[in-house]
């Protein structure tokens, strides 16, 4: 008895190495057009929860982008060949649908600026904070006037501090 159920868990491994391999070897030629947004969109949604990781199975990725066994596997094999294609995930090899996310800086896919690219954001983000640096010498050359009432001081100091936390937690400051 013992040996039927090492030879079943023997053939299921077997099968699944068979099945990477014809994924792995599909890849390049699979045509990933008809990959439905909404099931890419909750696959790149769970990457990015469990990015820190560095790890996500094929099996990983079902559960968290929440698919149904039964009705979606098409789906997700396709969503998993356009990530693998698109860099967003690396296949590990060894190691059957097991895949590594790449450590970079992207946006999470549920954010309002997902569509964006990186490349603009930062562009955006370089110009509000030079907006901000120059709203930030004009307030300081207003306290250090000493024409301001004293209230309207500390109000004008109260938003400059504001600002310039603001300014020194944004990921692309601009030097001083």
């Amino acid at each position: 008895m013992k040996h039927k159920e090492l030879w079943h868990l023997k053939s299921s491994a077997l099968e699944e190495r068979r099945e990477w391999r014809s994924f792995l070897g599909l890849l390049p030629i699979l045509d990933v057009t008809p990959v439905d947004p909404v099931s890419y969109q909750r696959c790149l949604a769970a990457i990015w929860r469990v990015r820190a990781g560095g790890l996500i199975s094929r099996a990983d990725l079902r559960r968290h982008a929440s698919f149904d066994h039964v009705c979606e596997p098409l789906h997700l094999e396709l969503a998993l060949a356009r990530l693998v294609r698109e860099l967003v995930i690396e296949p590990v090899l060894a190691t059957p649908f097991r895949f590594q996310i790449p450590r970079r800086n992207w946006t999470n896919p549920e954010s309002a600026y997902a569509g964006d690219r990186p490349e603009a954001l930062a562009g955006i983000t370089r110009e509000e904070q030079t907006a901000r640096f120059r709203i930030l010498q004009c307030l300081t050359a207003a306290i250090v006037n000493g024409r301001l009432p004293e209230k309207r001081e500390r109000r004008v100091r109260r938003e400059r501090d504001e600002l310039e936390c603001i300014f020194r937690r944004c990921e692309y400051p601009i030097p001083v």
